[in-house]
């Protein structure tokens, strides 16, 4: 299983998993998804969980905001989790 963060503007971050590629957005018990604060508030969510790769995602108009350059739409790093 995967697990997918995205790095959203403000620095809240979204997450969904994906397995056998079915990718499934966390989401609460009314339906809406959660918004973590940092990578260390998804990592205690799922502190039981193992994956075999988790993947940050993040919108190259992050970067263009903090004054660096991006010819990529999208920058994916894999992370040591």
């Amino acid at each position: 299983m995967k697990l997918i963060i995205d790095a959203l503007l403000g620095g809240m971050y979204l997450a969904s998993t994906e397995s056998q590629g079915n990718v499934t957005q966390v989401k609460e018990s009314c339906d809406t998804p959660i918004c973590f604060q940092c990578i260390e508030q998804i990592k205690a969510y799922f502190h039981e969980h193992s994956f075999d790769e988790v993947i940050l995602r993040e919108d190259s108009l992050i970067d263009e905001l903090m004054g660096f350059s991006s010819s990529e739409q999208q920058t994916v790093t894999t992370l040591n989790w």
